[in-house]
């Protein structure tokens, strides 16, 4: 059975706002009567950034502040020492150990300041979180030779780990807030749409592996988990994990997700739940006739897929790139479409 009882909108994650209070303040507004989640800022701040936002702890790493970028050295001589350590305090499950800090996530950490001090403002009785994917961090930090982490066994095995222990602790803290609450997050996946290319060589049973490793962290502590690809992929793939979401780029991409049609059955039939990204993250967002459009491919889905329940409504993508204004008007227009969907009223 779905957690949704009518359908509802929220967001991937990113906001161009480079004040945390601002960017958090107007999820409150917007999302009030939705789902609320935190903001992640990459124009505050560079460790805000995908490739830095969850990359404490990673054993190796390395980040050069004045030229904002991230690798790891598997060469220097904490490296082994480093891997020992986190190794062991994910066997100890130490939640703490794998934190997020605020300079990191500002957004978390205002989200739950906020939240401490009046629990009502959850709508539904539900937050949203989100963090990087294992493959697309993977993919995106290099080794000193160049080498995606993700194909060093040592250090893919330990990014997965670090990766599930980060969701598992965000899980955590954002339950602190009211034991009640149901708890969603969202693992972002953009570099699935690289699947089955030429320089990505990871086997589809790998990649599956992969993701339920992180999938299984977060279901552990309660919660339920999305997973979030911007584009096109081998959408199989993601419904033969156990995920509880599905977060896609339906503007430019539901065509093509409705070509899995025996999966797509599969994974609703078990409960599962899609997440439609259906504003685009674009100028077409401010054209006033673009509402019913928009409302008219949830409506065709419906259609052709009669179990699929109620449904989240989204940006097509996160909106850390967008000029303020228009992540603004995007978000608006995500929860005019879900409201209108819930209500029946196109």
């Amino acid at each position: 059975m779905s957690f949704l009882n009518k359908t509802l909108s929220t967001g991937i994650g990113s906001f161009p706002h480079q004040n945390t209070d601002d960017a958090l303040g107007f999820i409150l507004s917007c999302f009030k009567d939705d789902i609320i989640f935190w903001p992640q800022l990459p124009k505050k701040s560079f460790l805000e950034q995908m490739t830095f936002q969850f990359s404490e702890k990673l054993p190796g790493v390395v980040i050069d502040s004045r030229n904002k970028k991230i690798s790891v050295d598997t060469q220097k001589n904490s490296f082994t020492g480093e891997l020992e350590e986190c190794f062991q305090h994910y066997l100890d499950e130490d939640l703490d150990f794998f934190s997020v800090s605020r300079e990191y996530a500002s957004g978390l950490y205002a989200l739950t300041d906020v939240l401490s001090k009046d629990k009502d403002l959850v709508k539904h009785g539900i937050i949203k979180g989100q963090i990087v994917g294992p493959i697309t961090l993977g993919m995106m930090i290099l080794t000193e030779k160049q080498q995606p982490i993700i194909y060093h066994p040592e250090l893919k095995e330990a990014l997965v780990k670090l990766l599930s222990m980060k969701a598992a602790w965000q899980v955590e803290k954002l339950k602190k807030i009211n034991s009640n609450n149901k708890i969603i997050i969202f693992i972002d996946e953009p570099y699935l749409v690289s699947f089955g290319s030429s320089f990505f060589t990871l086997k589809k049973e790998d990649v599956v592996d992969i993701l339920n490793e992180v999938i299984d962290a977060i279901g552990k502590q309660g919660a339920l988990c999305g997973i979030h690809c911007c584009a096109n992929t081998d959408w199989s793939l993601i419904f033969s994990s156990r995920v509880d979401i599905v977060s896609f780029d339906a503007y430019g991409y539901l065509d093509n997700l409705m070509l899995y049609t025996d999966e797509l059955k599969g994974f609703l039939n078990r409960g599962g739940v899609l997440s439609f990204g259906l504003i685009p993250n674009s100028e077409e967002a401010e054209n006033n006739n673009k509402k019913a459009e928009l409302i008219a491919k949830v409506e065709e889905a419906r259609k052709k897929l009669d179990n699929i329940g109620e449904v989240l409504i989204t940006s097509s993508c996160g909106c850390g790139t967008l000029d303020l204004g228009l992540s603004e008007t995007v978000s608006r227009l995500s929860c005019e479409i879900a409201h209108s969907l819930s209500s029946g009223v196109s």
